[in-house]
């Protein structure tokens, strides 16, 4: 059978885990340390963090094609630098309840242009002013793709 093996102060402990484990502190914080790089490798294709309860647990599902991090309830990422999303794709989608007909996607696939697609209508909001600061000092304005009219500043 698989087997997991254990320091605990100067002795190794070993438990057969062929069928499944709970590996759980008694009290306080338990870590997990590696010298190089740790694997998580499931058959199952799921992995999943849990808090005191179901309620409060992100799933990462595993797939050959499709990775997905599902979480239980609102997600936040927080950096105390900057986040990047670099795609390979070239392309970064926002949708509505998993539906191809509430989309905004970012094309990042030209070096002289960028595009952002909305499935419907875009509206841009703001409480305040909305400021577009073009470096050619030129807004074009396009009709299904062809120019309609450009403004110069």
């Amino acid at each position: 059978g698989e087997e997991i093996r254990f320091q605990m102060g100067t002795s190794t402990q070993t438990i057969d885990a062929s069928d499944s484990l709970l590996i759980q502190a008694s009290s306080g914080t338990m870590t997990l340390e590696a010298t190089s790089d740790i694997f998580l490798k499931p058959s199952g294709q799921n992995v999943t963090m849990r808090g005191s309860t179901s309620g409060e647990q992100i799933d990462f599902s595993l797939g050959t094609t499709t990775q997905i991090m599902d979480a239980s309830d609102n997600l936040q990422i927080q950096a105390d630098g900057d986040i990047f999303l670099v795609p390979d794709g070239d392309n970064i989608y926002f949708r509505g309840s998993n539906s191809t007909g509430q989309q905004i996607s970012f094309g990042l696939y030209q070096t002289s242009r960028q595009y952002i697609f909305s499935s419907d209508a875009l509206e841009l909001d703001a409480a305040g002013i909305i400021y577009l600061d073009p470096s050619s000092a030129e807004v074009v304005y396009l009709d299904n793709g062809a120019d309609r009219a450009s403004h110069y500043f």
